[in-house]
């Protein structure tokens, strides 16, 4: 990456993860946080663990979240597996 996409990357992060822009998730919406435990822009999963404890405590449903080591070949089979459940057809 360059140095603007990890400028552009962290602000947007800064941005989403302000706690007043996260009060306004409705309850109601499902959310799968995951990141990688080697992740630096997560702080090795850490900051998407304290997202989820937050997350947590404004009340929403349906939420859960994984930290992946180096098995990244699971991501869109797990990816692809919550989405399933949450698929009525």
């Amino acid at each position: 990456y360059t140095n603007q996409a990890y400028h552009d990357i962290l602000e947007y992060i800064k941005y989403v993860s302000d706690e007043d822009h996260l009060k306004h998730i409705p309850d109601y919406l499902p959310v799968y946080l995951l990141s990688g435990g080697f992740d630096n822009l997560t702080k090795n999963g850490k900051d998407t663990i304290k997202l989820y404890q937050i997350l947590k405590g404004n009340g929403l449903k349906d939420l859960q979240y994984k930290i992946y080591d180096n098995n990244y070949r699971d991501v869109y089979h797990d990816i692809m597996h919550w989405l399933d459940e949450r698929t009525y057809i």
